[in-house]
């Protein structure tokens, strides 16, 4: 790309920014990494002690992390800039962002470079040369978007060799290093003079590997849980067992396949067909069977219909209730007649509306008696089979819709009427019973809110209540003698599928809400021989080893009391291997490849 391409690009990307009133922020820990200079003014971080990497910034702009390490520029020559782009949300590099970079002076000098890609360690390394001597304000946009523009730190262009190295050597003796300056640096955190010895060099080709994470401290509601083990429990509606009615061979329905394990079915949905081999006693059982609720049947079809005729007298008897009422309402206001009459009135219409009101609801218990019958009859099929000389057929229908979990079905074999063929399951709702030890029960509440882990799923936490979709359904009162635990049942919605009846979970109870707390995950946490330890990162490639007070637990979080303050960007995922690096007398930039 041309340079008047790029100048063009990033001007108009930072003009935009800022004509839009868009204040690019940083996060709080920033500031204590390396200060920007001021334009036209020298910063002390410009002055970083040449190690194996020379000068260093970082920049967290949103979800991206910009870490910078390079040489110290001499005017006129051009400078490598090791560009580490790392996503925040997942700890990887970024491998397919264009970047464009600027540098300007006060007095107007400038300088333009780019880069279209990284390198094969995904490190983007344009080349910068500074026209000269000062201190350049910087900004990178990437991907030639206007709205991703962020302001780096400073960088300082020396008129020579000899003056840089003049520079290095009045400087020489601070150990900077990309670390915070200034009296409130670390705070009172107990580590003092000695704070060097407790940073951790790790590059970011190894945290690149590992996807670390990060997470920035924040007093926030906290609130302690207790981890008792649960189990997924079907509800008893939502769970159904088939037998065929009547021992016979089994034929698939009429779509021509029995329905397998993971099916879907509707209720009412045909599963099967039964048909007896002989004719004897379960056939004469069922035709008996059928008989007496063919009789049920005709007898709700004659109540129902002595209810209808009922309910057509009713609403007449309203309709010439109505008429009066609002006869007498009208003499009434007329002085005609008594208000006596008036209420009478009112009384009638009203008894009138009840009457009706209870009918309708008999012939609805009528129709739903009907309802829940006719599923479980099918009536024969009086085609005789000319090969097996059978009469009849049954269907065999599902009750409830759900999931088939069980199939126990091989075309024209035979089966007894007491052997279950199928098990359909709704998995729509389900219940999660917690057992929680007696000598537990004064930590909860009489409805504790409460979320779930699985053992998949270590680092997800599901809630059960508000968000969660969920209810509590009761809190048992009698201790299990065998377990000496108490049951509490959540029911949970499972959309997802997640849930699988008989599955063990792990259920965590809330015990106490703190509303002014520091927590972080307790991956960040690391036992050093009974000191608590975390890292946190300073710098890109730089941690700080802080030893930490914690108290209570709720589900992946811990509360940390002491050693920690809002702002620290805490490793969550990876602290472990950056504890194990200080073990170890292994050079912890191995593994740059610049």
């Amino acid at each position: 790309m041309h340079s008047l391409t790029i100048r063009t690009l990033i001007g108009v990307g930072f003009l935009a920014v800022l004509g839009a009133g868009v204040f690019i922020s940083r996060n709080r820990w920033l500031p204590l990494l390396v200060p920007a200079a001021s334009e036209g003014a020298e910063s002390h971080d410009d002055h970083h002690d040449e190690h194996d990497h020379g000068q260093q910034m970082t920049i967290v702009w949103k979800d991206v992390e910009v870490f910078i390490d390079y040489q110290p520029v001499i005017v006129g020559q051009p400078t490598t800039l090791n560009i580490h782009l790392t996503d925040l949300k997942t700890g990887l590099p970024l491998k397919n962002e264009k970047l464009d970079l600027k540098a300007r002076r006060p007095t107007g000098d400038e300088a333009t470079t780019s880069a279209d890609r990284p390198n094969t360690a995904h490190v983007y390394q344009p080349e910068l040369t500074l026209p000269a001597k000062g201190t350049y304000q910087c900004w990178m946009m990437l991907g030639n978007d206007p709205s991703r523009v962020i302001r780096l730190d400073a960088i300082r262009a020396f008129s020579s060799q000899e003056e840089m190295e003049a520079d290095q050597h009045l400087h020489s003796g601070h150990n900077h290093a990309g670390h915070a300056h200034g009296d409130d640096a670390h705070g009172d955190d107990g580590h003092g003079d000695d704070h060097a010895a407790e940073d951790v060099s790790f590059s970011k080709e190894k945290q690149w590997l590992l996807g670390l994470k990060t997470e920035v401290a924040q007093r926030g509601g906290f609130t302690s849980s207790l981890s008792v083990p649960g189990k997924v429990v079907a509800p008893h509606p939502s769970e159904a067992f088939i037998p065929p009615p009547i021992s016979g061979h089994i034929l698939p329905p009429q779509e021509g396949h029995f329905p397998h394990v993971g099916d879907e079915v509707k209720q009412g949905q045909t599963l099967a067909i039964i048909r007896p081999s002989i004719l004897g006693k379960d056939q004469a059982d069922l035709r008996f069977s059928r008989a007496q609720f063919r009789v049920l049947l005709a007898e709700l079809d004659a109540k129902r219909l002595d209810v209808e005729t009922k309910i057509a007298a009713a609403q007449l008897d309203i309709a010439q209730s109505e008429a009066d009422f609002r006869r007498e309402q009208s003499l009434s206001q007329q002085g005609v007649t008594a208000g006596k009459r008036l209420i009478a009135a009112k009384s009638a219409l009203d008894q009138a509306q009840s009457k009706l009101n209870g009918l309708r609801k008999l012939l609805g218990a009528y129709q739903q008696s009907r309802e829940d019958i006719a599923p479980f009859v099918e009536e024969p099929d009086e085609e005789m089979d000319s090969e097996q000389n059978s009469p009849s057929r049954v269907i065999l229908k599902s009750p409830i819709q759900g999931t088939i979990v069980q199939a126990d079905a091989t075309a024209g074999e035979y089966v007894d009427h007491d052997h279950p063929i199928f098990r359909v399951l709704n998995m729509n709702r389900l219940f999660i019973d917690a057992e929680v030890s007696e000598f537990d029960l004064a930590k909860i509440t009489d409805a504790p809110g409460a979320s779930y882990r699985l053992g998949a799923h270590p680092d997800e936490i599901v809630p059960i209540l508000g968000d969660g979709g969920g209810r509590l359904v009761f809190v048992g009162s009698v201790v299990n003698p065998e377990t000496r635990t108490v049951t509490i049942r959540y029911e949970v919605p499972n959309q997802h599928r997640k849930l699988k009846v008989d599955m063990s979970l792990d259920v965590l109870l809330e015990t106490d809400k703190k509303q002014k707390a520091i927590s972080v995950p307790t991956d960040a946490l690391i036992d050093d021989g009974g000191e608590m330890l975390m890292f946190v990162q300073e710098a890109g490639e730089t941690f700080h080893r802080k030893t930490v007070r914690v108290g209570e637990v709720s589900g992946n979080r811990i509360e940390v009391l002491e050693g920690l303050r809002e702002g620290d960007r805490v490793v969550t995922k990876g602290a472990y291997a950056i504890y194990l690096s200080t073990l170890s007398s292994d050079d912890p930039h191995i593994g740059h490849h610049h």
